[in-house]
């Protein structure tokens, strides 16, 4: 599951946990090829952009703001796995294969 959060969580972010490349960031020629192919839209802290388990579901691109990745999340032992930020991107190769999240 994947959420944006709140301004006043805090929370380990992506730049502070990746130390080997895992987590790119785009720069601004990626960033201008995905606008011209993508559309940019609002969303509301805690509003869920996919779930574990979706069959489907668009690369996300942040632009502004801040979206964690949660494990269990609004159950017993949820857990923030990731916090990604500005130039950041979700989306894993099952966008590509056609698998589950």
């Amino acid at each position: 599951m994947t959420r944006p959060i709140g301004a006043e969580t805090h929370i380990q972010s992506a730049a502070d946990a990746d130390r080997r490349g895992a987590f790119p960031e785009l720069n601004d020629d990626q960033l201008a090829v995905l606008r011209g192919v993508g559309r940019s839209r609002h969303v509301a802290a805690g509003e869920v952009l996919f779930r574990a388990g979706a069959v489907s579901y668009d690369l996300i691109v942040i632009e502004s703001g801040r979206a964690s990745v949660i494990d269990r999340y609004g159950e017993p032992g949820e857990r923030t796995i990731v916090t990604h930020g500005p130039r950041r991107f979700l989306g894993e190769l099952n966008l590509l294969t056609g698998q589950t999240a």
